[in-house]
């Protein structure tokens, strides 16, 4: 399951991406003034290491985990 940690603040918005530093998805915030990486594991989408694609915000997400729940199931992702 992703879970946010409480205290966790998006800096980066709520898309779960990639970045030279960390090359797997994850989302970025701060957590006690420190900026952490929120590991994302299971099926992605193109859009998380494009963001010009659709499919890597949150809300978008949660939309293809119950529309495609068979391919999407093993994201950890609860609702």
């Amino acid at each position: 399951m992703l879970k946010l940690t409480e205290g966790f603040k998006f800096t980066k918005g709520d898309s779960i991406h990639i970045s030279r530093r960390e090359p797997y998805p994850h989302l970025t915030g701060m957590l006690n003034g420190k900026t952490i990486h929120i590991k994302y594991f299971g099926q992605t989408t193109l859009g998380m290491f494009d963001r010009s694609l659709p499919g890597h915000r949150l809300g978008e997400l949660k939309i293809l985990h119950k529309e495609f729940s068979s391919i999407f199931k093993d994201s950890k992702l609860k609702w």
